[in-house]
């Protein structure tokens, strides 16, 4: 991308933006080609700023406007960039466009995070240069001119950093597509569609392994030039949950996609399977934080969609006291309470902003012994204190949100930090 003269705008000045503004100066920008755009306070100097409700006001002024995954595309300063022709870029695009090593890319609504890492343990162990970067590492930007060829890149994609991706990754990895970040995309399709791009501008000689169990993976074969591989349960597999440290018949499949793409790496089973041994599963998705009395605890904070709560639900037959709650992303609860009524649940505990709305999707089920188990509380601390009045030797307690966490919470992680301290201080 030529910068030369160019009017160059940063929309959201989060940790990509940073790091792309860094880039730009190293590339010999002049920073008063620059306008960083966000809603809060913008700390930087020798650069304008463009901040406030009216953060996104004429953007058809630039010639180059970078959009942080953050900020919706559905926005109407953005879709009138889009439909003007302007240039609309981001941090992953520019990534894509000068990195020199192999890109291995991961995506799905869950597991995503816990895949990458996995086949990141993987292709270590193997004895390859191999750097986590993406939405679970770190800003892939800040590292691209660290990457030679020869190298591989594990990264991390959400639907955010897809959308307007024009490359696709050498191995792509896709995981089950079901909804997600209804409140930022203009409905599932457009949601759906972001993903495609993982595969869509792959060529013959690349790899894409889909979820044989997914429609929607399923449905990317004919969006793609690659080759194609399935993992699944309609799939065999030589990894069982004996080999994993981890908790969960989906993380079975995640090991499964992971060791697909270490192989064709040329990683051997015998090292596959040593680091699944080793694994012990990312911070805030199904992560164990203590026993105490024969009760274990494990913090879920990372499941902020219902998919990935029932997914939780199914990775233990212990009877079970449930923790859910936070703010809403335009979801369904239904199979979630469904779920909920067949499994072996001793306790749910609502809390945050949309606690009442999850509650009229159980009351909807008319099961009164269900219904009894059910209490709503205004805090974290509530939540866990009521839970320990309830619990008894052999019990699972999860927090397992199945929503967003800014109603109360920074971001998932802060809201799953503040679980484990209060769970550790018992």
């Amino acid at each position: 991308m030529n910068f030369k003269n160019k009017k160059i705008a940063i929309l959201g000045f989060g940790r990509e933006g940073r790091v792309l503004l860094s880039f730009l100066k190293k590339e010999g920008v002049k920073l008063s080609q620059i306008t960083v755009c966000d809603k809060g306070v913008v700390d930087v100097k020798g650069v304008v700023t463009q901040t406030g409700e009216d953060y996104l006001k004429d953007l058809n002024m630039f010639d180059i406007v970078f959009k942080s995954p953050g900020i919706p595309t559905v926005l109407p300063e953005i879709q009138k960039v889009i439909r003007r022709g302007g240039v609309l870029s981001s941090p992953t695009n520019l990534f894509f466009d000068l990195c020199k090593g192999t890109v291995v890319g991961v995506t799905g609504t869950k597991g995503k995070g816990t895949t990458a890492t996995m086949l990141y343990h993987m292709l270590k162990a193997g004895k390859k240069k191999v750097f986590l970067l993406g939405n679970i590492g770190k800003p892939a930007l800040e590292y691209v001119h660290k990457i030679k060829k020869g190298d591989v890149v594990v990264m991390e994609l959400s639907s955010f950093q897809l959308q307007h991706l024009k490359k696709s990754p050498h191995i792509a990895i896709v995981l089950d597509v079901t909804q997600d970040h209804l409140d930022h995309h203009k409905n599932a399709k457009e949601y759906r569609d972001a993903k495609k791009s993982i595969v869509a501008y792959q060529k013959r000689d690349d790899i894409a392994i889909l979820d044989a169990d997914s429609s929607v993976a399923c449905s990317f074969t004919k969006h793609t030039k690659a080759k194609v591989l399935y993992f699944g349960n309609k799939e065999k597999t030589w990894i069982t949950s004996n080999d994993l440290s981890v908790p969960g018949a989906h993380n079975i499949k995640n090991a499964s996609a992971a060791a697909l793409a270490a192989e064709r790496m040329g990683v051997s089973r015998e090292m596959i399977l040593k680091c699944l041994k080793n694994f012990k599963g990312n911070e805030h998705r199904l992560e164990f934080v203590r026993e105490k009395e024969g009760v274990r605890y494990y913090n879920d904070s990372a499941a902020t969609n219902p998919d990935a709560t029932v997914a939780a639900l199914r990775a233990f037959n212990e009877p079970k006291i449930l923790i859910i709650g936070g703010r809403n992303k335009g979801f369904s609860y239904t199979e979630l309470v469904r779920e909920i009524q067949k499994s072996n649940i001793r306790g749910v505990v609502l809390l945050g902003e949309n606690k009442k709305n999850v509650l009229s999707e159980f009351k909807e089920l008319k099961d009164s012994k269900l219904m009894k188990k059910i209490v709503l509380v205004d805090s974290l601390s509530d939540a866990i204190r009521h839970t320990n009045s309830i619990v008894v030797g052999g019990d699972v307690v999860t927090y397992s949100p199945a929503a967003a966490s800014f109603d109360m919470f920074k971001n998932y992680e802060e809201r799953g930090k503040k679980f484990k301290e209060i769970v550790r201080s018992i």
